[in-house]
């Protein structure tokens, strides 16, 4: 603790969500909290003899410059440098590196404007996360002056990489190449890309696209104003299929009616069919006809059901005349059903009688 040094986290209290700034010196302590709904503010500033007081008191004391080591690894998970200037000291030996922040997960160091960032270099990038394994999100917007070079020396698995430059900023050195080296090299935790007005060729872009493999975790993807063309996106179609959001507005490669935000997997994967010159809505009307193919099959089998249920008989059923009191099943040689032309067998007999 040789220089004064400044931190700033984000910590979620019961209250809600406050900032949390320290202004860390070889004797003093300062310390800032901020609500960040109503904007309420609370300061203090405690020198080394306090902060060794207070320690002493809970029954765990530690030296001032321990206490504040151990006080800036616990808050050194997120980190906001937004709109600072570094730059390698001139004319001096360089400083020794800081402590590795071990157990960083986010670094924000771009910004907004149109200055934002454009201290920032590989110099300090280098330093600040030669040792942090655990970063997942890395926000370098605006910052113009890093290279692919330095991102790939990173030890993290990165899920959010944003390196869009604000419209009109100059990129110095232009570069022309690395994009697909920085696709490939978080190809398996990437969820969050921001490239928007790199100056990447549309060939590196198109073997970024390329890189990501199948089944990639990618769900946002913004390459404003890049010269990103339409063959380099189609690879798209089968490789993110969790892409939900993609920016494209500025891109004059691309076809008329996609140079815009994308939102939405159906969207998103309707302007990628475009771009591999597919129908947009051929799966949307196979998906349909599937459906309906599903309901009319469904709707078949429940008609045939319906029809067999009036033809079946319970087992123990009688028919509607059995039983009845005054009814009599027919018989054959019951008088009622003689035909009138019938005579009886000894009628003629009868009459040859008379006569005589």
């Amino acid at each position: 603790m040789a220089q004064p040094r400044s931190l700033q986290a984000s910590c979620p209290f019961r209250q809600g969500p406050h900032w949390l700034r320290l202004g860390l010196a070889p004797s003093l302590l300062h310390v800032e909290l901020e609500a960040a709904s109503t904007g309420e503010r609370w300061r203090g500033d405690f020198d080394a003899a306090a902060i060794e007081e207070l320690t002493l008191r809970t029954g765990n004391f530690k030296h001032f410059g321990i206490f504040c080591s151990m006080l800036e690894a616990a808050l050194l998970q997120v980190l906001h440098l937004q709109a600072l200037s570094f730059s390698p000291p001139c004319g001096a030996p360089p400083p020794p590196p800081p402590r590795p922040f071990r157990a960083l997960r986010e670094l924000r160091l771009g910004g907004r404007g149109p200055d934002a960032g454009s201290g920032v270099t590989d110099w300090l990038l280098r330093r600040l996360l030669r040792a942090a394994p655990r970063l997942r999100t890395l926000d370098l917007s605006g910052c113009a002056r890093i290279t692919p070079g330095a991102l790939l020396e990173l030890p993290a698995e990165l899920e959010l990489l944003w390196l869009g430059l604000p419209g009109g900023a100059e990129q110095l050195p232009r570069l022309s190449r690395g994009s697909a080296a920085l696709t490939h090299r978080w190809r398996r935790s990437l969820r969050d890309l921001d490239l928007s007005a790199r100056s990447f060729e549309e060939q590196d872009l198109a073997q970024a696209m390329a890189a990501l493999g199948p089944d990639a975790p990618l769900r946002a993807l913004n390459l404003a104003s890049t010269k990103v063309s339409a063959r380099g996106l189609s690879v798209l179609l089968r490789s993110c299929p969790a892409l939900s959001f993609l920016e494209l507005s500025g891109c004059r490669r691309l076809p008329r009616g996609t140079k815009r935000a994308h939102r939405g997997r159906r969207e998103v994967r309707r302007c990628l069919r475009v771009m591999a010159g597919l129908a947009p809505d051929e799966e949307a009307a196979n998906e349909g006809a599937a459906n309906e193919g599903a309901a009319n099959e469904e709707a078949t089998n429940e008609g045939a059901s319906n029809e067999e249920i009036p033809n079946e008989k319970p087992p123990n059923e009688k028919p509607p005349n059995e039983g009845a009191p005054n009814e009599k099943p027919p018989s054959e040689g019951a008088p009622n059903e003689e035909t009138p032309n019938e005579k009886p067998p000894n009628e003629e007999n009868t009459n040859m009688e008379l006569d005589q």
